[in-house]
């Protein structure tokens, strides 16, 4: 019996429906199994990592208990020699000899011994390989480190000046005070020997350090430790000279500020100079000056005239910033003339401030050598003049600051 076209189609519709069922349920099943398998996997997984976990830190701690107690069997036989992870470069393998008890003896204590033994010493640990034919590790020598771009010495002068003038130029109070300060930088330096430049001056005693040779100074403006120390300490900032110079002479203070005043209908012309003292014969300059000056007013100052210097306006303190880069015989005088609604004497105290390059009794660096062998020894030199406390003030009034 022939099939119609219809039944054909319908049976082989019905078939791929079948096999598509079948094929679905295969791929879910092995999904499934898939699936089951790798979380047996990942469960496998963690437990042997933890398992290796686990094993590591116990042979962490054997490891541990080992170390410790290789350590302390070594400290007992070899207390001098401390082994270092790489064999010294300079050196040959030395050979260990063999530990007697005599030799356990001699090593319970440290001795400071001459260049001469250590050299002698060096030699004999420089022997060839052993027989096994490893290097056998010898006690490095310790090596202070030294900042080549750093100067083995750095000398500082450095000078103060404590002062309260009154608006006329009478002296109430006029000093400076000055120290050497000494700073090694390189412990193989240390014995140093400083020749220092001074002009004498009547009335400026210099005091040395008690631990310093008096004599040497005293008679060649040396600076050096006493004979038979060590040398000057390393990395302290050493005060080695003090000195002082104090006056009441007009003549001899660096210069004169003097205040002018004067009515220009409700305002006052206030000017204020600075006059180089030719008279001095101690501050032959005088650079970098800053005086400040206190505006007793809320409204600020009209400048109408300012010669040879700059001004700055304080807006926090209220105050003038007058500054003179240089007083001297070659910059004799600088003025400020300013505008305000405040009287002249209202605007007192000043305060002056300075840094300049430069020392009362001229002391200068002239050579750095060491106390032995004097040879030449690297140093740098800084000298600072510089205002602790100078006020400008009123004839009533004190030290305000």
């Amino acid at each position: 019996k022939q099939k119609t076209a219809y039944e054909i189609l319908s049976g082989l519709v019905g078939s791929e429906m079948c096999i598509r069922d079948s094929l679905e349920m295969d791929s879910s099943e092995e999904k499934m199994f898939v699936k089951l398998q790798k979380m047996k996997e990942s469960d496998a997984r963690e437990f042997a990592k933890k398992q290796q976990q686990e094993i590591d830190k116990k042979n962490r701690q054997k490891a541990k208990e080992k170390k410790g107690k290789g350590t302390n069997e070594e400290l007992e036989s070899s207390p001098l020699i401390t082994p270092t992870k790489e064999p010294i470069k300079e050196t040959k393998p030395a050979h260990k000899p063999e530990e007697t008890s005599k030799s356990r003896k001699a090593g319970k204590g440290m001795k400071l011994v001459s260049k001469a033994a250590r050299k002698e010493s060096k030699s004999e640990k420089s022997t060839p390989e052993t027989k096994t034919g490893a290097p056998q590790f010898v006690e490095e020598e310790k090596q202070v480190k030294v900042n080549p771009l750093v100067e083995s010495i750095n000398i500082t002068i450095d000078e103060k000046i404590f002062a309260t003038i009154t608006k006329e130029g009478d002296i109430k109070k006029f000093e400076v005070k000055g120290k050497v300060y000494l700073f090694v930088n390189d412990e193989s330096k240390s014995n140093a020997e400083v020749h220092l430049g001074v002009n004498k001056i009547a009335g400026v005693p210099i005091k040395t350090h008690p631990e310093l040779n008096k004599s040497l100074w005293n008679s060649k403006q040396i600076i050096a430790p006493k004979q038979g120390a060590a040398g000057f300490p390393v990395s302290v900032k050493l005060e080695t000279l003090q000195y002082s110079y104090f006056t009441t002479n007009q003549n001899d203070i660096p210069f004169i500020v003097t205040v002018w005043s004067a009515k220009e209908e409700k305002l006052s012309v206030i000017t204020v100079e600075i006059e180089y003292n030719t008279n001095n014969t101690i501050f032959p300059t005088v650079d970098n000056i800053k005086i400040l000056i206190p505006l007793a007013t809320s409204k600020q100052p009209q400048i109408s005239k300012i010669e040879h210097s700059e001004v700055n306006y304080l807006d926090k303190e209220n105050k003038f910033e007058w500054l003179i880069e240089k007083i001297d015989a070659s910059h004799p005088t600088a003025s400020l003339e300013m505008k305000t609604t405040c009287e002249a004497d209202s605007m007192f105290p000043f305060e002056v401030k300075l840094s300049s390059p430069y020392s009362i009794i001229g002391a200068q660096v002239l050579k750095v050598q060491t106390a032995d062998t004097k040879q030449p020894i690297t140093h740098s030199e800084k000298t600072v003049l510089s205002c602790e406390n100078y006020q400008i003030v009123l004839d009533h009034q004190t030290n305000l600051f």
